[in-house]
């Protein structure tokens, strides 16, 4: 292992002041396993996430261990599991490298219907990209199930021969995850043979556009007084704190990574994301908003209807998910444009408020690029 400065390797410093400089202090590249045989990959390799920067050394039985970020600093962030039957590593003769010190040793997590949650805490709010290598490197027939909680992405089987390199559903999960109260569950489960967890990459998407018309008592009033906390919308009567939506990523109609993400709905709610030309009242000072079902609607002019959703049991969900056009597209938004954003829920409890069973989020501005 190299020597390292603090918790930074010389080499590994040289490496990321030239290319991590804009790396968030929420990403992460974690190596499960002993690291004895197979030490953590170097920082120049970048997995399936395309994200450089340092790999945090984390023992297969972790429990309350603070991680280190891309740059190797300390962060509040901790990792831990609860089961599992510990390390395990295995030569495979077709890795080399950091393939090789990722993948050959890991987190053993028990023969066919053994379960190891792994669990992240104290993580800033927001929405993140998970990666997660679960590939046996001692047996092609293993499988092993990764599933996230409150994510609305499909669970994923991973496992087969190797490849080769880094290939989704052979040897790793990509899921997102949208966080909410600064904590990430990660369950992988055997399903054929012994299950495997080789480590993580969590890559957390930037902010971007601008909050408004809120449900929390600073602009109109909520229909009945029900205030939701302090950026949401109206309260709604789960008592959530009301609708938060937010939005991740570049505004760039040439290279639109934009995600909305909303949370605080009511578990599998059904929810609408919708787009507007312009606010209910012009933004600067507040968009107002004006009373509508339980909440205050935000988004006014020519209307666009994005996507219909289902929440997860959390209450949270993501626009687009794989496989859906981008916001961008389609919502037809020209270069330059400035567009408006909300979410319409199903709350199903006529006594709560008005006799109406609906609610909406606060509101969302996105002035796009190119």
């Amino acid at each position: 292992m190299e020597h390292r400065i603090g918790s930074l390797s010389l080499r590994a410093l040289a490496f990321l002041v030239l290319v991590a400089a804009g790396a968030t202090a929420q990403s992460f590249n974690i190596d499960v396993g002993a690291n004895t045989a197979f030490p953590m990959p170097p920082a120049a390799y970048p997995g399936p996430a395309a994200q450089p920067g340092w790999w945090e050394p984390v023992d297969g039985a972790a429990v309350n261990h603070n991680l280190h970020n891309l740059m190797g600093l300390t962060t509040f962030v901790q990792i831990s599991v609860v089961g599992g039957a510990g390390n395990f590593a295995n030569n495979n003769p077709g890795t080399a490298g950091g393939d090789q010190n990722l993948y050959d040793d890991l987190q053993d997590v028990g023969a066919a219907g053994a379960v190891a949650t792994w669990t992240f805490t104290n993580l800033a709010n927001g929405l993140y990209d998970v990666y997660t290598f679960a590939w046996a490197p001692d047996d092609p027939a293993a499988r092993t199930r990764i599933e996230i909680d409150c994510s609305t992405d499909v669970d994923v089987v991973v496992g087969g021969a190797w490849p080769g390199g880094h290939v989704y559903a052979i040897t790793y999960a990509a899921q997102r995850a949208n966080v909410t109260n600064g904590t990430l569950a990660v369950r992988a489960t055997a399903v054929v043979g012994f299950g495997s967890v080789n480590g993580f990459q969590l890559r957390r998407h930037m902010p971007t556009g601008v909050a408004g018309c809120f449900g929390n008592g600073t602009d109109n009033a909520c229909p009945c007084a029900n205030f939701g906390a302090p950026g949401h919308g109206c309260e709604n009567s789960l008592g959530t704190g009301g609708g938060l939506l937010a939005a991740f990523g570049t505004p760039s109609v040439a290279a639109d990574s934009v995600q909305l993400a909303v949370s605080g709905l009511p578990p599998n709610a059904t929810h609408l994301y919708y787009q507007g030309t312009l606010p209910i009242q012009p933004c600067g000072a507040g968009c107002f908003g004006t009373p509508f079902g339980d909440g205050l609607r935000c988004v006014a002019g020519a209307v666009i209807r994005i996507a219909t959703k289902t929440a997860s049991p959390c209450g949270s969900s993501n626009y687009p998910a794989p496989g859906d056009p981008t916001v961008s597209a389609i919502g037809g938004v020209p270069a330059f444009a400035t567009r408006f954003y909300q979410v319409w829920y199903r709350n199903a409890a006529p006594a709560f408020c008005t006799p109406d069973t609906f609610n909406l989020s606060n509101g969302y501005e996105i002035n796009w690029a190119p």
